[in-house]
């Protein structure tokens, strides 16, 4: 079984998680801080939930923000 199905990453994951929140983060110019750690949430989620491509990664962090903008309105 793979260890994000538990919520536990390994080294070689942690390591890609990370690259996928700061790449996310520089990309859109998001900060030390709430927002980041917001972020570094629903990568954890998506992870959790089977997803461990960068570029599906971004694309689930760009469908969550586009929803909660879109709920804000």
């Amino acid at each position: 079984m793979l260890a994000h199905r538990h919520g536990v990453a390994n080294s070689d994951e942690l390591v890609a998680l990370t690259k996928a929140l700061n790449d996310y983060c520089e990309k859109h110019e998001i900060r030390e801080g709430s927002e980041r750690d917001t972020f570094a949430k629903h990568i954890m989620t998506l992870f959790m939930n089977g997803i461990i491509e960068p570029a599906e990664m971004a694309n689930g962090l760009d469908n969550w923000l586009a929803e909660t903008l879109k709920r804000r309105l």
